[in-house]
């Protein structure tokens, strides 16, 4: 496939060549609802978040760090991704159920994914590139072979065959 047919696919489609959407939160993770809810009430009765974070959670990754989940590809946060990237930056939602425990978080940054430079991933471009177009490019392929290949039907040896014939009776 041309380079500049590359590139105009790849410049076409750029929410398929760009590198994820990241996110930045401060979690609680606690065990049940009426938990997360007696801390959530704690969290607007004043509290900071990082000391119920260290005090209730159960995640001690997070916890040993105020609740802090550094930058990380949105697609980590499985079920609750959506709601974490349309809530708005220093806003806190929750208590949201998590596989079987609930949390309560604090969205703390977004970066919207940029796009990969084409030079980095030329490969992956023409592989989908392929993908996608793979009946056009088949469609194209064979028509340059009927451009070199002289096909002809012989009309009389078709119409003297008779086996079909045989074979249905």
């Amino acid at each position: 496939v041309a380079d500049s047919s590359l590139k105009i696919f790849y410049n076409k489609n750029p929410e398929s060549f760009k590198y994820p959407n990241e996110i930045s939160i401060q979690e609680i993770l606690v065990e049940n609802k009426f938990k997360a809810d007696s801390i959530y009430k704690l969290f607007l009765n004043g509290e900071d978040f990082g000391n119920l974070a260290k005090t209730f959670s159960l995640r001690k990754a997070s916890a040993n760090n105020d609740g802090v989940i550094d930058y990380s590809d949105i697609s980590k946060f499985g079920s609750i991704k959506k709601q974490l990237w349309q809530t708005e930056v220093g806003e806190v939602i929750g208590p949201l159920e998590v596989y079987g425990y609930y949390g309560i978080f604090k969205v703390l940054g977004k970066r919207d994914g940029k796009q990969k430079p084409f030079s980095n991933i030329k490969e992956d471009v023409e592989s989908l590139y392929k993908f996608e177009n793979k009946k056009l490019l088949l469609e194209n392929y064979l028509e340059k072979i009927k451009q070199k290949v002289d096909i002809s039907v012989n009309g009389k040896v078709l119409s003297s065959i008779n086996f079909l014939e045989k074979d249905f009776n």
